[in-house]
């Protein structure tokens, strides 16, 4: 694994205290963060993923066990899309298993800075299918050179296939979804693999209560501002707040 201090990106100044009060109120009030304006969906849609993969009787075919293992590790490791993409000049993206059932992904980030990320047992029992199926051992030994993912041709499978792994994913959630909920569907098909990123993010500020500074290195961002900004959803409440503190509403 390339070392942490030969990869990481130049150190940058901490941005101004005004245009971070900004940053933050904006977070805040609209409900979006400014940095990246993804919109957020409603926890059921996810679910509603979930079921369908795991619904009884769903194809056991190595591509359909790709496919789950690709969502668990967007859907429980919080990796940016390029983040699985295989690259051998480093070795990464890998798996890991520190003791049995207990895994550890290893990717390269922004800046190409280095990035471990515990898996949790339903990520790993996917895994763990889809690899058994790919011939390999049901544990990855310690530095194991091959794709955590691979293609119908059995090479590394890059950032465009799974990308399209993931929004077929959520094409044939829609269609399910299409006569009862339409609304619903249209979203689904709208949202990009990205969202599952910022649904881990939430998942671990907001539900869990993840210590910040222990979320932005899980999440690999570059400023806690960032990470923080997914606690907004318990400070909006705040909004009205603002509305009465606006110098328009004197």
């Amino acid at each position: 694994m390339t070392d942490a201090t030969s990869c990481s990106s130049p150190s940058q100044s901490s941005p101004p205290a005004r245009a971070r009060w900004r940053w933050w109120r904006a977070a805040t009030v609209t409900g979006t963060t400014p940095a990246t304006c993804t919109p957020t969906r409603p926890p059921a849609l996810l679910a509603a993923c979930d079921a369908w993969l795991d619904a009884p009787g769903s194809e056991d075919s190595l591509q359909a066990l790709r496919r789950r293992a690709i969502w668990a590790l967007y859907r429980y490791a919080g990796v940016r899309l390029a983040e699985l993409a295989w690259s051998a000049e480093i070795g990464l993206p890998r798996l890991e298993a520190e003791a049995p059932g207990r895994w550890t992904l290893y990717v390269c980030g922004k800046g190409r800075k280095p990035r471990a990320i515990p898996l949790p047992t339903p990520c790993v029992a996917v895994l763990r299918a889809y690899r058994c199926a790919r011939g390999l051992p049901s544990e990855p030994p310690v530095h194991e050179a091959l794709p955590v993912i691979h293609g119908n041709k059995g090479e590394a499978l890059q950032q465009a296939g799974l990308y399209r792994e993931v929004k077929a994913i959520f094409a044939a959630v829609a269609d399910g979804l299409q006569a009862r909920a339409p609304a619903q569907a249209l979203l689904l098909r709208a949202a990009s693999p990205h969202w599952l990123r910022h649904a881990y993010a939430r998942t671990l500020v907001v539900d869990h209560q993840v210590p910040l500074p222990a979320a932005q290195a899980l999440l690999g961002h570059a400023w806690v501002q960032t990470t923080a900004a997914y606690a907004r959803t318990d400070l909006s409440h705040c909004a009205p707040l603002w509305s009465r503190l606006s110098p328009t509403s004197c």
